[in-house]
């Protein structure tokens, strides 16, 4: 996939230059509007990893990633199955 990652982005590249004279004015607002997504992002991200981290905090490893339904036989089937 990334030796055709140009490929993936040849279409944006050239629609931005057949409407640079759209865009001309409002390069401040573009800027403006990447930069706060990027953070929102960025707080998501951090608030749902905390979220996460504290949830899975109060489980044993094992009830966490493999249920807590599964016997202790099942999980050891599993453990060495992805050995």
């Amino acid at each position: 996939m990334l030796d055709n990652l140009a490929f993936f982005f040849l279409p944006a590249g050239v629609s931005l230059i057949t409407c640079f004279s759209l865009l001309e004015g409002k390069w401040t607002a573009i800027l403006e509007v990447s930069l706060i997504s990027t953070v929102v992002t960025l707080g998501v991200t951090g608030l749902t990893v905390e979220f996460v981290k504290k949830s899975l905090g109060k489980k044993p490893v094992k009830a966490a990633c493999f249920g807590e339904n599964k016997s202790s036989s099942e999980i050891k089937t599993i453990e060495h199955r992805s050995e």
